[in-house]
């Protein structure tokens, strides 16, 4: 296995292991992967440190840096890249800047239909993202999804 292919490995182990646990078949995952990061994105997002709760932890970069498997002068570059794409979050923590993970069930896959595109990447995540969460719904053909992220709560009456 080359180099290259390493990472989508490791970072499919990683992701299944802390999030993506309904995903059962690693391959399905490392397909989306390799459609969505390069290897270098994909070495940058295995420095973020993985905090399941709460769901958007934010973890300052001078953790992600001792992390580094990007050189550390493109490690803010390539995250920020990522972030600005809406594929992880980017925030202030602790006076600094802070990155975190997208979760299951509230982040990845789902960030890829929060923007409402429809192009070949979509599409293909889609056929993916159906398989286990609508597996007997084979007679429907897959669409879309529309995320709305809300910040608000709602107080009750």
């Amino acid at each position: 296995m080359e180099d290259g292919e390493k990472v989508y490995v490791e970072l499919a182990s990683y992701l299944s292991m802390i999030y993506l646990r309904w995903m059962s078949d690693v391959k399905d995952l490392i397909k989306l992967l390799k459609m969505v990061f390069s290897p270098e994105e994909a070495r940058a997002l295995l420095s973020i440190p993985a905090v399941t709760v709460p769901v958007k932890q934010l973890v300052p970069f001078s953790e992600i840096e001792k992390n580094a498997r990007v050189e550390r002068d493109r490690l803010e570059e390539v995250l920020d890249s990522l972030a600005d794409r809406g594929l992880i979050y980017r925030g202030e923590v602790g006076g600094e800047k802070g990155y975190a993970l997208p979760r299951g069930g509230y982040g990845f896959t789902q960030v890829f239909f929060w923007k409402g595109e429809r192009d070949d990447l979509v599409k293909n995540i889609t056929e993916i993202h159906w398989k286990y969460h609508f597996p007997t719904r084979g007679d429907i053909e897959p669409r879309n999804f529309r995320y709305l992220p809300l910040d608000i709560s709602i107080e009750r009456a």
